[in-house]
This record gives C-alpha cells, structure tokens and sequence, in this order.
C-alpha cells in the first residue's frame, strides 16, 4: 500500500548527525518510506506512547533492561518449580511463542536485527532504528559501526562464567576505528564489569614466572618421582646459577602450588 507524503511527513527522522558519513548511511535508511511506514506499528507494538529525547535513550533502555532482570528470575523460578513438580512435558513452543517469551529489551533489540536484514543492512545500525522508533530523532552517538561488545549477550548474564569482550567491524571500519575503540572502550568494559572477567586480568597481569618448569615437575611427581628424585635427575649437578636456590622442598612446594592452581575456578 502506497504512503501518502502527508503521512511521510508526520513520520520524518530528525536526523542531527555532524559525521556527513554517518548522515548518509542514516539518511539512506530512515527516509524509505517502506521503514517510516513500519514506524506506527512499531511503536505500538512496543508500547512507545510518547516519543523522548535522544539524551534519555540510554537511561530509557537501563531502566527495561533492569526491569527485565526482575521479571526474568522469578519466571524462571516458577518455569523450574513447575518442572520438578508436574514434569517437561510441554509441546515444543513455536518461533513465534519464544520470541514473545523473551524479556522486552531482547525482543526490541532483535526485531530492530532484524529489520537491518530486512533492508539489507549492517546490523550496527539497528541501534539508529532503536532510537528512531522512541526518540524520533537520531544523532552521532547512535552510528556505531565499530563497537565493543560482551559475548554471550543473552539472559542470565550469571549463567556465563567467563563472557568475552569482542570488538566488531563493519564494512564502514577503518583501522583507526579498531584501535580507538580498543583503547577507549574495551578498558571501560573490563573496568565496570570486572567482576566477570577475573580470569583475564590474572592470566594477563601476573603470569607464572616459572610456568613451564612447574608444570614439568608436576607431571614427573604424577610419574611417581619424588621432589628428591626430580632434584637429583635434574639439578643437583647443574652449574645454572639460576638454579641456585633449586632443592628439594623448593620443588616439593612448586609442584604443591601448581596444583592448587589446577583447583581454581579462575
């Protein structure tokens, strides 16, 4: 069905991007009429009764993301009770059926996935999607064709032990790009969400100095030799001044220590 330009008119982007690049590629999308003509149902869909500024995207988006924390555990609590108590013996759930059972800001965030693929574009732009159907109005700090990310993103974030930080391209990356969001953002991922990642940090900042001798001597004790015997087959005729402080219980407490760290969950 055809749109009429009055109707294109109410729904018009705001577009206040300074980046000419990031105005075009914006430009290019939000001004089809088969997007804008998608924007009332959209809105609808998503319950977006008023539109609001683009400054208040982020805290708008928190606030669903939190509440869909909220929301998520006590489902969850009552889907695992009702397991244990009447069984799985529920009819596998159509596409449809899961999507809709998926919390609010996964269900926005996807549709806006797939939307790009619907007008065959990258998916960082999903992002400007999200802020044209609540905000009307886009700007510079929604285009990111470069960004950091955590993976996996999916609720629970405490069902994954040890999440990744990726940084993704596009077809819009420079070089220059990869490198600012490597100095800038991925730091600030680590910082704030550093009770995640606690293996990185350790394996990065304090590595084992003498990783590749310990592990030696521990897989010789699982042979069956005793430090003493490691010493005498190994270094008690050895000139290596960096031996020097090399003997029996020093491997003893080295092999004890190796496998400690084989008990650590990180």
């Amino acid at each position: 069905m055809k749109i009429e330009n009055e109707d294109l008119l109410k729904l018009k982007i705001d577009i206040r991007c300074k980046n000419i690049v990031a105005y075009q590629d914006i430009a290019y999308l939000v001004d089809k009429p088969e997007f804008l003509s998608l924007l009332p149902e959209l809105r609808a869909k998503y319950r977006i009764k008023k539109l609001i500024p683009p400054t208040k995207f982020g805290g708008w988006l928190l606030g669903k993301i939190k509440k869909d924390l909220d929301i998520y555990g006590a489902k969850r609590k009552m889907v695992l009770d009702a397991e244990r108590f009447f069984g799985s013996k529920a009819k596998e759930p159509t596409n449809k059926e899961l999507f809709d059972s998926l919390p609010y800001h996964q269900r926005f965030d996807w549709e806006t996935v797939f939307l790009t693929r619907k007008f065959n574009r990258p998916s960082y732009l999903r992002s400007i999607i999200q802020r044209a159907i609540v905000c009307g109005v886009v700007d510079d700090g929604g285009w990111q064709p470069t960004y950091a990310t955590v993976l996996p993103p999916e609720l629970p974030v405490l069902d994954s032990d040890l999440p990744e930080v990726v940084i993704v391209v596009s077809p819009m990356t420079k070089i220059t790009d990869v490198e600012r969001v490597f100095k800038e953002e991925v730091p600030k991922i680590f910082k704030q969400e550093k009770w995640k990642f606690k293996y990185r940090p350790m394996a990065k900042k304090d590595p084992a100095e003498n990783i590749v001798r310990d592990r030696n001597w521990y897989w010789l004790s699982l042979e069956g030799k005793e430090p003493g015997d490691i010493y005498e087959s190994e270094f008690c005729n050895s000139d290596n001044p960096k031996l020097k402080d090399v003997n029996i219980e020093s491997i003893s407490k080295a092999i004890a220590r190796y496998k400690e760290k084989l008990q650590d969950k990180f």
